[in-house]
């Protein structure tokens, strides 16, 4: 399925990241939480398919970790499960805290994956070229220099193996190609301000050309996306949202914010089936 919704305008789609990362990082709810972890999942796989597999499972170990981590060194809450051996209790609010933190690790790692793969590096350009060039140069570069920078390291790592530099010196080796690595990383970034230099940037003002045009679709999206946002802020605003975790747990959630904030998590999803559906109706009338 080829992602619709990252067809849109990169200002359109900046503005869904920031509004779903944003409640999804700074508030502690329980509904909320697990509405955008499950879309985030499905949206997720919607655009990874089985590729992201790997990823998703290393996102669902950090969370573990996360949600053990607490209970083991926090100790407040009323309920108390069990003693560890060291004769610290372990509660029922601090697991419950542990693992709903570890939700919101998840969910935020998958959330900004999906960023990450809407997102591209002319899409930064376009969204913020012309009111922040250095800016925009910069997150571009960065963005490109990553992958080149990975691919370049498992180059290397290659070419020490079958060369069979790798036997019993881990470490070593390791460092071996790090240094390698940091190397190539120096001289490419002396070569590419060379070349800027050589071609005259910074003498005159920079122009900017993208291909995306802010239509309809987009402004709908926005105001949508904003009305949404609105909403559930206003509720929280007005203390219907809510969850306690110490001395003991309390939970205070609004239907009300709870749908808003669904259909505000799979307007991405329900975007990429409403086209996928029109197309297949569209090639059946061929």
């Amino acid at each position: 399925m080829k992602d619709e919704f990252g067809r849109f305008h990169p200002i359109a789609n900046l503005i869904f990241f920031i509004a779903v990362i944003a409640f999804s990082t700074f508030w502690m709810q329980a509904g909320m939480i697990a509405v955008s972890f499950v879309c985030a999942t499905v949206y997720y796989f919607m655009l990874k398919k089985s590729e992201g597999i790997k990823y998703f499972l290393t996102v669902c170990v950090a969370m573990l970790i996360a949600s053990i981590v607490n209970p083991l060194f926090s100790h407040r809450g009323e309920t108390i499960l069990f003693r560890l051996p060291t004769g610290n209790p372990v509660t029922f609010e601090s697991i419950m805290f542990g693992l709903l933190a570890g939700v919101i690790l998840g969910e935020v790692l998958l959330w900004f994956s999906m960023f990450n793969n809407v997102m591209e590096d002319d899409k930064w350009t376009a969204t913020i070229g012309k009111i922040a060039p250095t800016i925009s140069m910069i997150i571009t570069m960065v963005l490109r220099f990553v992958p080149k920078y990975t691919k370049f390291t498992k180059k290397t790592r290659d070419i020490q193996v079958a060369n069979g530099f790798d036997s019993g010196r881990k470490i070593k080796n390791g460092m071996q190609v790090y240094s390698i690595t940091a190397t190539w990383a120096l001289e490419t970034s002396i070569d590419t301000a060379d070349s800027m230099k050589s071609r005259g940037y910074g003498k005159t003002k920079r122009t900017n050309y993208h291909n995306y045009k802010f239509e309809i679709r987009d402004l709908v999206f926005v105001l949508w996306v904003i009305a949404l946002s609105a909403l559930i802020l206003y509720m929280a605003n007005v203390d219907k949202i809510h969850t306690f975790f110490y001395p003991t747990l309390r939970n205070k959630e609004s239907v009300i914010v709870l749908v808003a904030y669904i259909i505000l998590c799979i307007t991405p999803i329900l975007i990429n089936i409403w086209e996928t559906i029109r197309w297949r109706i569209l090639r059946s009338k061929i």
